[in-house]
């Protein structure tokens, strides 16, 4: 897993040796070419941001997104770093200053942020499907992954609302934060901190559990997590946060025995290391001993992806797979109707078709890659397992 920090109107990037990936925002544009220099190339995401960015026309928010990518990969990033969050906390009304009286956590506003957002990741998938672009994060605590009855008798909530649009993201980005007060160091923390794994079922029959387990094929991000400091009580922080981090990556086993998979969360930024803005100091972790906490655990749990082989894929295989699947993964629409009424690729086999020259893949991850599907799905599951199994060949 990697870990590091969100970073926000940063002065000096030299700071943030020893992290491992980073959340940023354009203002801290200035350093994508240093950190994409350092010897052990960062893993970001991008977030770009608007005070409301559903206000823009969804593809012309698309080809801004597209931009800062293609920046990032002319600083020298290579592509397998650089991830897409094209929005943030949607379901919040403080993120549509035209529009703040309206509901947005309501069926009605999860419809309308899933139908821009649908077009906006389209739109960067149609103009280089090589991006990876994430599914953005909700604020966590609504309606986003518990069931609601509607007006018409049906039940919903917003991530069931997106399945369609989730399915064809590479991942999903995730916020978690717990109570100023602490964590409860036990099942009320799934409702918190730990609430991306919630078990299912745990509040009743419809309860989906929380993101990981709704979408337990899909990577995540966890780009915010946090807590409001208090002066004084970093170590129970960094204990606090070593505690949430080591569960939330399949590193501990949680309350009631339940344990997150490994290597679903690939990323966490902690929000935030430091920031000019008044409002948002009190999550800012520059100067106290989280910093060095954090910074060991960037360490310790890199070692979580030592069960992923790397394989090396001929430059010609590569391309021919692109080939193949060129009207796929460059047509949504096309995708789309391919992937049909039978069932769904999800996320982790299109970004195995999206593949450069290495990749990390195991047999056991292919195996549940394809979910249903006709015998083009079935010929390139086929594929890929050849590859594992005879790279050179």
């Amino acid at each position: 897993m990697h870990v590091g920090v969100h970073i926000q109107g940063l002065s000096d990037v030299n700071e943030l040796r020893g992290f491992r990936a980073f959340t940023i925002l354009e203002e801290d544009m200035v350093h994508y070419h240093s950190l994409a220099q350092w010897s052990e190339q960062p893993m970001i995401t991008l977030r770009p941001y608007h005070k409301d960015v559903m206000s823009h026309n969804p593809r012309v928010w698309a080809r801004m997104c597209v931009a800062m990518v293609h920046r990032c990969y002319q600083a020298g990033f290579t592509r397998e770093n650089v991830r897409l969050k094209m929005a943030n906390e949607l379901n919040l009304a403080i993120e549509h200053a035209l529009e703040q009286n309206f509901a947005w956590d309501s069926e009605e506003g999860y419809k309308r942020i899933n139908d821009w957002l649908e077009i906006a990741i389209s739109e960067v998938q149609h103009i280089d499907s090589m991006i990876i672009v994430d599914f953005p994060p909700w604020s966590p605590g609504h309606n986003e992954d518990l069931p609601v009855q509607g007006l018409d008798g049906r039940w919903w909530y917003g991530y069931d609302i997106c399945r369609d649009i989730i399915e064809i993201c590479d991942g999903i980005q995730v916020h978690a934060y717990w109570l100023p007060d602490g964590l409860d160091w036990g099942p009320g923390d799934f409702w918190y901190g730990l609430r991306p794994i919630r078990p299912v079922g745990m509040k009743d029959v419809r309860d989906p559990g929380g993101v990981f387990n709704i979408f337990p094929a899909h990577q995540m991000i966890l780009s915010e997590f946090n807590r409001n400091l208090a002066e004084g009580d970093y170590m129970d922080y960094s204990t606090e946060m070593e505690w949430v981090l080591k569960i939330l990556g399949g590193f501990e086993v949680g309350p009631d025995g339940v344990e997150a998979k490994k290597n679903q969360l690939i990323a966490a930024t902690h929000f935030l290391y430091e920031t000019p803005y008044d409002h948002h100091k009190a999550f800012a972790i520059r100067d106290t001993s989280a910093v060095t906490k954090l910074k060991t655990l960037a360490d310790e749990l890199k070692g979580g992806e030592s069960n992923m082989a790397t394989i090396e894929i001929p430059d010609e295989i590569v391309d021919l797979v692109r080939e193949d699947l060129k009207e796929v993964l460059e047509h949504p629409d096309v995708y789309g109707a391919w992937r049909g009424a039978k069932g769904h690729l999800n996320s982790g086999f299109v970004q195995f078709l999206k593949a450069t020259a290495r990749m990390p893949v195991s047999i056991e991850d292919l195996e549940g890659l394809v979910v249903t599907g006709g015998g083009d799905l079935n010929e390139m599951l086929a594929i890929a397992k050849r590859l594992i199994e005879s790279p050179q060949s």
